[in-house]
Parts: C-alpha cells; sequence; structure tokens
C-alpha cells in the first residue's frame, strides 16, 4: 500500500486527476461501483487472488461496456483466468524475469508519443516482471524488457529453475475490449520509486 501512495496516487494528485480509492478491505466492487467510474486503475500489486471469480467478471463487463482500465498489478498469475481475456493473453510464464532496461517500441499511440522509437531507459535498480508469450489482435505492445546477460545472470538467483532467452519481451500493452480500452503494465509497480526509475 505504501508504494501505491508514493507512485500512483501522488501522480494522479499531481497532474489534478480526481479518483475515488476502493479498499477491498472495506469495499468490494459491484457493477454500480463500476458504472460510475470512467476509468478504473489498478495501483496495488498481487490483487488478483483479492478479487473473486464474480469481482473479475463484474470488471471485465465493465470494460467491454466502455470503463477503461489502467493495471500496474503486473501479477497476472494471481488472476482468474478471464481477466486475460481482455489482452488475449496466452503463454503466462510461471517464472519471474527481471530486468534494469526497457525499450520503448509503441511508436504513435498517445501512452509513448513523448519517446522516439525503439527509446531505452535504464532503471537504478533490478525490478521483476511476468512475461506472456502471446496476446490478441487487439492489443498493441508499446515497450520491451531488455533481457541481456547481466539480467540473465541476476534472473537465475531471483527464480531458479527458469530458462529464459536472451531477447526483448514486451512488458507494457495497450488493448481495445469491447468499447473499452485498457492497458497493462507487466513490470513490478516498484519500478515508479524513485530509487527504480
Amino acid at each position: 500500500r505504501s508504494i501505491v501512495g508514493e507512485t500512483v496516487l501522488s501522480a494522479l494528485d499531481h497532474f489534478g486527476v480526481p479518483y475515488r480509492l476502493l479498499d477491498l478491505a472495506s469495499i468490494r466492487p459491484t457493477a454500480e461501483v463500476f458504472a460510475g467510474c470512467a476509468a478504473i486503475l489498478i495501483g496495488q500489486n498481487r490483487l488478483g487472488d483479492r478479487l473473486s471469480a464474480e469481482e473479475t467478471r463484474l470488471l471485465i463487463e465493465a470494460v467491454r461496456d466502455g470503463v477503461g482500465l489502467v493495471n500496474f498489478d503486473n501479477d497476472l498469475r494471481r488472476y482468474d483466468p478471464g481477466l486475460l481475456e481482455i489482452f488475449g493473453f496466452e503463454g503466462l510464464n510461471p517464472h519471474l524475469a527481471a530486468t534494469n532496461e526497457l525499450c520503448v517500441t509503441g511508436g504513435g499511440h498517445w501512452i509513448t508519443a513523448e519517446h522516439g522509437v525503439n527509446e531505452f531507459h535504464r532503471f537504478e535498480r533490478m525490478v521483476s516482471a511476468v512475461l506472456v508469450s502471446r496476446w490478441g489482435p487487439a492489443t498493441q505492445p508499446l515497450a520491451d524488457l531488455v533481457l541481456g546477460r547481466e539480467q540473465l545472470q541476476y534472473i537465475r538467483h531471483l527464480s531458479p529453475g527458469s530458462a529464459f532467452e536472451p531477447r526483448n519481451h514486451p512488458c507494457l500493452f495497450a488493448a481495445r475490449f469491447g468499447r473499452g480500452r485498457a492497458v497493462q503494465f507487466l513490470l513490478n509497480p516498484r519500478v515508479w520509486r524513485r530509487a527504480f526509475f
């Protein structure tokens, strides 16, 4: 929760974006709650297993009906598989990857418009990520995490027994789903902390 205040909520306040905070410990998502939203922003990691299958279905229907979704929670392994259909994700890797380099690939999309195509960013520390191998035709990759020799050595300690190839893997996606639009970050939200980025 402390990461959310330091990163996501700080950014929303800075840009003057109005928001309501939904704390799953005290309020559960309903169709009525989602209907009153322009967008749903999931800002905390590891929330997937805190949502029931019915609540996940309500979220999917809200996006299909035109509510936007921005998901900073990268650990899709914890969500009901239904959420993956928004992006058409398949081949979710059970092992975590890690990197300290990012390459912006999605030229022309408003999320990456301020960056040059193939512009690299280096983080101060390694950050973990969940990888997918396939996505739907209405989903556009916008940035890749870079897995080179340095990153693969680090991953060997983070995820023993994992086997990642040295190459770039998409880690930021934008999708259209029904009448809604959605964005999924596969990097751990810690990347937005000052110590990382």
